[in-house]
C-alpha cells in the first residue's frame, strides 16, 4: 500500500495557493526570506495582487533587487490604481538607481495619496540634488568632447541664420507677444510653478511670501535700481544672504521631516539640541560686556523689559498697517500646540505664544501660558527656557505696573542666572533689579507726577491711602482712559433706574445717624409742594 502510494502523485492540498502564500508571509516575518521565495513561487502558480506583493517584499529583503523591479513591473500592468503597487514600483525604481523615474511614480502617487508618497519624493528629490554619479564612466567627458564641438559649431551657425532673416514679430504690438497664452510649455511651466508654490505655502506658511520676494529682488536686481551703487551692492548681497538663509532653513526642515526613526535614530537628540540652541539664542543678547558707555547699558536694558525710552511717538501710536494676523497666528499656535508631545518643544512653543500674547496685550492669558512654559521647561530639567519663561513674566509685571511682583520675579530670575553660572547674565539682572527698585524715583521727574505728589500731600491723613492708590490706578491705564477710573466725574444718568451715589475724594463732615434718622422722617410726613385748590395770596402782595 505505501510502495502504491510512492509510485502515484502528491495528494492536492485544499487551496493550496491560499495556504503556500500565507507561509510566505510567516516565513517573512521571522526573516527567513529565501524559504519564503520559494512558497511565494509555489503559490504564484494563481496570479493574485496579495501573492505578488508578498514575494516583492522577500525579494527586496533579499536584495534581489532587479527581480523585484521586473516584479513590480508586473503588478502594475495587473493594477496600476493600487496604491501599494504604486509604492512599490517607486522603491524598485530607487533601490535599482532609476531615481528620476521612482520620483515621477512617487509625485504621480502623491496626486492621490499625499501621506503615503510624500517620502518619496523628498528621498528621490534628495537623492537626485546629492548624487555624484558613481556608476559614470571615467571618460565620459572625452567621449561626449566631439559632441560638445559639433553643437557649438552648430549654435554659431544658428546664430548667423538668425541674424540674417527677417524677424517674423516685428509688425506684431509688443503687449501681445509679450505672454505666450496659447503655448502649451510655458502653460506647463506656469502650472507646475503654480503648484511648487502651493506645496511651500502648505510647508512653509507665510514664509513663503518672504521667500518669493527675496527670489524676486534676486533674479530682477533692475527693480532696486538707485543712484547709491554702494547702498545697492549691499541690498543685493543681503538679499541673496537671507534668501540662501530662508532656503537652507526649508531644506534642512523637509530633511528632519522625511527621515524617520529608523533612517535617523539620533533624530530626537538633534531636536533636543537644537531647542537648548534656540534657548541659548534668547539669552545671548542680554551680555551688555559689549557696550561701553553706562548710559547705552541702561537703554539697553530698558528696552529688552519694554521700559519706553524715547520721546518720540510708539509704533503702536503712529498709524502703521498691520503685519499680523492674530486669528491666523491663533489658529497656528494651537494647531502647533495640539501635535506637540515633547516638553523641550512645547517649552518652546509656551514661550513664543507667551511673547505674542504680550504684543496684543492680553497679559492675564500671557501669565497663564507662562506658567505652563514653565511647567515643562522644569519637566525637561533645561534651565535656559525657565530663565527665558521668567523674563517673560518680568516684562508682563512691568507693565501692568506691578511693582512688587516685578522686584520679586527680577530676583527669581537673578537666582536662575546664578543657578547658570554666567557672569553677564549675573550683571544683567542685578542690573534689572536696580532699576525696577528704581522706577518710582524715575516717575518723580514727570510734570504730572510733581504735581500728583503735591495734592497728595493736601490731603488729610487718613484720605492719603486712597488717593495714593487712586494716582497709581490712574497711572496704569491709558491717558485717553484715566477719567473712567476716577470717582466722582462720571455724568448723572437721570433715565438710571438703579439707586448710585457719587463718591468724592473731599472731606465730608462725620456721619450722624440720628440726623439721617430725622431728616428721613420729616420727609416722609412733609406736606407735598402743590395742593389741590389752595392758593398762596403771599404771591399776590
Amino acid at each position: 500500500m505505501a510502495m502504491g502510494l510512492k509510485g502515484e502523485e502528491a495528494p492536492e492540498v485544499y487551496r493550496e495557493d491560499i495556504l503556500y502564500r500565507e507561509w510566505g508571509y510567516q516565513l517573512t516575518a521571522r526573516a527567513r526570506y529565501f524559504l519564503a521565495i520559494d512558497y511565494f513561487e509555489k503559490s504564484a502558480k494563481v496570479e493574485n495582487l496579495r501573492t505578488l506583493i508578498g514575494l516583492y517584499r522577500a525579494l527586496r529583503k533579499c536584495a534581489k533587487y532587479f527581480a523585484a523591479e521586473k516584479l513590480s513591473e508586473k503588478c502594475m500592468k495587473t493594477d496600476p490604481d493600487h496604491y501599494k503597487v504604486r509604492r512599490m514600483r517607486v522603491e524598485a525604481l530607487f533601490q535599482i538607481g532609476e531615481f528620476s523615474h521612482s520620483l515621477v511614480h512617487a509625485y504621480e502617487g502623491m496626486r492621490r495619496h499625499g501621506m503615503t508618497f510624500e517620502h518619496g519624493v523628498y528621498q528621490a528629490n534628495e537623492t537626485i540634488e546629492d548624487c555624484v554619479g558613481r556608476n559614470t564612466s571615467p571618460i565620459a567627458l572625452l567621449l561626449l568632447f566631439p559632441w560638445i564641438r559639433r553643437l557649438l559649431k552648430h549654435r554659431e551657425l544658428l546664430i548667423d541664420k538668425l541674424e540674417e532673416e527677417e524677424d517674423e514679430l516685428a509688425d506684431i504690438a509688443e503687449g501681445e507677444v509679450k505672454f505666450k497664452v496659447n503655448d502649451p510649455e510655458e502653460q506647463e511651466q506656469a502650472r507646475i510653478k503654480r503648484l511648487h508654490h502651493i506645496i511651500a505655502r502648505m510647508d512653509m506658511g507665510y514664509l513663503t511670501i518672504d521667500k518669493d520676494f527675496l527670489e524676486e529682488i534676486v533674479n530682477r536686481p533692475e527693480t532696486m535700481a538707485s543712484p547709491s551703487k554702494r547702498s545697492i551692492t549691499e541690498l543685493l548681497n543681503l538679499a541673496n544672504t537671507c534668501y540662501r538663509n530662508a532656503m537652507l532653513v526649508y531644506h534642512i526642515k523637509d530633511t528632519f521631516d522625511a527621515y524617520t526613526d529608523k533612517m535617523f535614530p539620533l533624530k530626537h537628540r538633534c531636536l533636543e539640541a537644537l531647542y537648548k540652541t534656540v534657548a541659548q539664542v534668547y539669552i545671548d543678547p542680554r551680555n551688555l560686556t559689549c557696550l561701553d558707555n553706562e548710559e547705552m547699558k541702561t537703554r539697553y536694558l530698558k528696552h529688552h523689559l519694554g521700559i519706553r525710552v524715547a520721546t518720540l511717538p510708539r509704533d503702536i501710536d503712529l498709524a502703521w498697517m498691520r503685519t499680523v494676523n492674530l486669528k491666523e497666528t491663533l489658529k497656528m499656535f494651537r494647531r502647533r500646540l495640539a501635535m506637540a508631545s515633547v516638553s523641550l518643544e512645547l517649552a518652546w512653543l509656551y514661550h513664543e505664544f507667551c511673547k505674542f500674547l504680550i504684543d496684543i496685550h492680553r497679559f492675564d492669558l500671557a501669565r497663564f501660558f507662562a506658567k505652563k512654559g514653565q511647567d515643562m521647561a522644569r519637566e525637561a530639567n533645561c534651565d535656559q527656557w525657565v530663565l527665558n519663561i521668567e523674563h517673560l513674566m518680568l516684562r508682563i509685571e512691568i507693565y501692568q505696573n506691578n511693582r512688587n511682583e516685578a522686584r520679586d520675579s527680577a530676583l527669581l530670575t537673578l537666582a536662575h542666572a546664578r543657578k547658570l553660572n554666567i557672569d553677564c547674565l549675573i550683571d544683567f539682572y542685578e542690573r534689572v533689579v536696580r532699576i525696577v527698585d528704581e522706577m518710582d524715583v524715575e516717575r518723580d521727574f514727570d510734570d504730572i507726577t510733581a504735581r500728583q505728589q503735591l495734592i497728595l500731600e493736601l490731603m488729610p491723613k487718613e484720605m492719603k491711602g486712597d488717593v495714593d492708590f487712586l494716582w497709581r490706578r490712574m497711572n496704569v491705564v491709558p491717558a485717553k482712559r484715566r477719567f473712567s477710573v476716577m470717582p466722582g466725574c462720571k455724568p448723572i444718568d437721570r433715565k438710571f433706574k438703579l439707586p448710585s451715589t457719587r463718591r468724592t475724594i473731599l472731606p465730608s463732615l462725620p456721619k450722624d445717624p440720628e440726623r439721617d434718622a430725622r431728616i428721613a422722617l420729616l420727609k416722609q410726613h412733609a406736606p407735598p409742594r402743590k395742593r389741590p385748590g389752595f392758593v398762596n395770596f403771599q404771591e399776590f402782595e
